[in-house]
């Protein structure tokens, strides 16, 4: 009921084992908030997806491959300073870049520019160097 209503209400069962709406789609209130539900592979599979759908999932989930760096985290205190800096700068071109109010060249080049000029390579070392660390523990 959490994730589609009622049956024969918000939606029915078809005959190969799918489920399909009742209701038009812009009143259809349960449709697409599966994900926010504790445990969506319990659910049914709505008409229009394979009905292997949640065990396909799962098969990608395991066979996709983790990234590097899950689990490290960057501390920034060393490098406080220019990080809250660089973070100013990159707002300061986020809408202009973002939105097309500058040519894309000219707008990344200038983002660029002053990001190198107050200490970028600095808090990437700083970065590096603690990723490096984390890496051999």
């Amino acid at each position: 009921m959490l994730s589609y209503g009622v049956e024969d209400v918000h939606y029915k069962k078809t005959s190969d084992g799918h489920i399909t709406s009742v209701v038009p789609d812009r009143e259809d209130v349960f449709r697409g908030a599966q994900w926010s539900k504790p445990n969506q592979a319990l659910a049914y599979v709505w008409e229009g997806n394979p009905l292997t759908l949640w065990e396909d999932k799962e098969k990608y989930n395991k066979s996709s491959i983790q990234a590097c760096d899950v689990g490290f985290n960057f501390d920034i205190t060393p490098v406080a300073t220019e990080y809250f800096t660089l973070e100013q700068i990159y707002f300061k071109y986020r809408d202009i870049l973002e939105n097309g109010l500058v040519d894309p060249d000219e707008g990344l080049a200038m983002l660029n520019r002053e990001l190198h000029e107050n200490g970028i390579d600095e808090v990437v070392r700083e970065k590096q160097r603690q990723f490096d660390k984390w890496g051999k523990s």
